[in-house]
């Protein structure tokens, strides 16, 4: 396997003296996809946040390529819940893209020609230069998805974390993203976090499924009797059971 670009030792988190994750490890190697399950309420958000550097953990120790989260620059990539965006902020395709840019070499209305590349290219790697000059409010919810993610790609990150990048959109758009983030996977490693853990094992390498916790499958071991389990109603899980052991 690839060298590790993050790698979490017995990470916990509370909230309110509620333990959010406990005891948490995982390794995240370059050039992988993973997706990242489990019901509400089980530390996935958390998990990114800790990751990003939002969030400083009660104990354990989180490397970004070696260092420590507030250090990796802009190493990572950071798609957060679509339901936090405001769609009618009076701002163009590109200028959304261009705020990805934000504390790498320019100040909020002082692009140089630099970040108006790099906005480019992102648009261009998700299929979006064309909606450059659309306002961020009257494109499809699909459509956004890309630009958020194109954001995300601006600062040229060599780790991508997306959480519930296709709940708002439909199955047709889900697809269409997936299908993005598999191509973006060969140049950088992609962490997703989703419900549908049937649907992401077609795209994804490897499972982490978190419940406090943390434990991984290679989707080689995924099978219909092991979906049956279930965390909480209409989300689907992998029996921890069958992971023997395997702790990424």
């Amino acid at each position: 396997m690839s060298d590790v670009v993050v790698r979490l030792r017995d990470v916990a988190v509370s909230f309110a003296g509620q333990p959010i994750l406990s005891d948490a490890n995982l390794d995240i190697h370059e050039g992988e996809f993973l997706g990242v399950v489990g019901p509400n309420g089980s530390g996935k958000t958390t998990l990114l946040r800790v990751i990003v550097g939002l969030i400083q953990p009660d104990s354990g120790t989180v490397e970004i390529l070696g260092q420590a989260p507030g250090q990796a620059g802009n190493a990572i990539g950071y798609v957060a819940q679509f339901v936090s965006f405001r769609r009618n902020f009076p701002i163009s395709v590109e200028q959304t893209v261009l705020l990805g840019r934000l504390g790498l070499t320019s100040r909020i209305g002082r692009y140089h020609s630099e970040d108006r590349e790099a906005a480019r290219q992102a648009l261009e790697q998700v299929g979006a230069w064309n909606l450059r000059d659309k306002p961020i409010g009257v494109i499809s919810g699909g459509q956004l998805q890309r630009v958020l993610i194109a954001r995300a790609l601006a600062g040229r990150p060599r780790i991508l974390l997306l959480d519930e990048p296709t709940s708002n959109v439909d199955m047709a758009a889900e697809e269409g993203i997936f299908g993005l983030l598999r191509e973006l996977s060969q140049t950088m490693a992609i962490v997703l976090v989703s419900h549908d853990v049937g649907f992401v094992s077609e795209y994804v390498a490897r499972v982490a499924c978190v419940n406090r916790s943390i434990v991984s499958h290679r989707t080689s071991e995924i099978t219909p009797e092991v979906l049956r389990g279930l965390y909480g109603h209409g989300v689907h899980v992998i029996d921890h059971s069958a992971a023997g052991g395997d702790l990424a």
